[in-house]
This record gives structure tokens, C-alpha cells and sequence, in this order.
């Protein structure tokens, strides 16, 4: 009992930090430190003082890119693309109402629904088309979903019987303008309509 009692004033003696005096665990068994210590030595502060300074170091660095990134340049193509495209859709105020084309509504958003769209206009080389009034439409508009009930992302999404239940007519109109300026599209769009009828 006494030799137990020795071992453990002993164990506690030889624990004591060297740099704050205390009985505490030793984890720098070189230079006898406990864990606060240990830290001071090493990075000039306790735990919580390093992690708060690599947090502030790490944000800084967030903030610091933020400001620091350059907007994504537009060619000058492109540039004059998105004017004309913005004088055109002006002119469009101006001479139509403003309600959806397709089903009437005025009450719901509205937006500038493309028939062929601004990517494939690109790709077949119509830019022209971009602009163009008859391949531009008023449709209501909603935030996308797989399932949606607003015309310009049902046209997006190319489910055409549901346009068709909306308004035939548009259909036709908006099938005849691809049919005259893209009939690679317009061959998937009637197969399309085909499989769903």
C-alpha cells in the first residue's frame, strides 16, 4: 500500500507542467509540457486562440477573392447580341399586350420564351434568330420543375401534348417558325408529339 501511495505522489510530482507548474497531463515529454503549453510553444497562443486565428486567416482569404475575381468578359459578339436582344424585346412592350400568348393568363410572371432557343440558334448558325420577333413569345413563367403549369417551361422542357391541351394554335404557329428555320429540330419535335398523342 505505502509503495502504491509513494508510486502515485511521485507520478504526480514528475506531472507537472514545466512551463505553468501545474499537475497536469504531459504530452511534450521532451520538453515536459502539457497540452496548453505545448500549443504556446508551438504556435504562440492555446487551441482555441489558433483555430480562431486559422478561421480569421481562412476568411480573409474568402473575402479577399470575392473582391478580387474579374467578371466573365463578353465578346464583343456577344455583347451585341445582348443589345439587340434587349432593344427587341423593348420594342415587343411596346407594340404587344402583356399576357401569356399561349394559355391568356396576365395574372402570372412573365417572360421572353425563345421557340428555337438561343443555345441551338448558335449551333445551327442563326444568330439572327436570337432576336428575331416571330421566334420571340410572352409566356408565363415559373421556377423550374419537373412537373410544371407554366407554359414557357412547359415548351422549354419540350412536353408538347401539354402544349397542345393548352393552345393548338400556338403549337402549330411555334412548330411551323422551326419547321421553316430548323427541321433537324423540328423532325424531333414531331416524333416527340408523336410518341405522346
Amino acid at each position: 500500500m505505502k509503495r502504491k501511495i509513494m508510486y502515485m505522489m511521485r507520478q504526480k510530482k514528475d506531472e507537472c507542467c514545466s512551463g505553468c507548474n501545474k499537475p497536469k497531463p504531459i504530452v511534450n515529454r521532451t520538453h515536459w509540457l502539457c497540452d496548453d503549453c505545448n500549443q504556446l510553444r508551438l504556435h504562440g497562443g492555446n487551441r482555441r486562440q489558433v483555430e480562431l486565428n486559422k478561421y480569421k486567416q481562412r476568411m480573409n482569404k474568402l473575402v479577399e477573392r470575392r473582391t478580387t475575381t474579374t467578371p466573365i468578359k463578353k465578346t464583343k459578339k456577344q455583347s451585341k447580341i445582348d443589345s439587340d436582344y434587349s432593344k427587341t424585346v423593348k420594342q415587343m412592350t411596346e407594340e404587344r399586350e402583356q399576357f401569356c400568348e399561349t394559355c391568356g393568363h396576365t395574372h402570372k410572371p412573365l417572360s421572353v420564351s425563345h421557340t428555337i432557343s438561343r443555345k441551338r440558334c448558335k449551333e445551327i448558325g442563326r444568330i439572327d434568330l436570337i432576336t428575331h420577333k416571330d421566334n420571340l413569345v410572352f409566356e408565363c413563367f415559373e421556377a423550374p420543375t419537373s412537373n410544371p403549369t407554366a407554359c414557357h417551361n412547359i415548351w422549354e422542357l419540350q412536353q408538347l401534348k401539354k402544349y397542345q391541351d393548352i393552345n393548338p394554335d400556338m403549337l402549330r404557329k411555334r412548330l411551323s417558325f422551326v419547321k421553316e428555320n430548323d427541321p433537324q429540330t423540328f423532325k424531333i419535335l414531331i416524333d416527340k408529339l408523336a410518341v405522346t398523342v
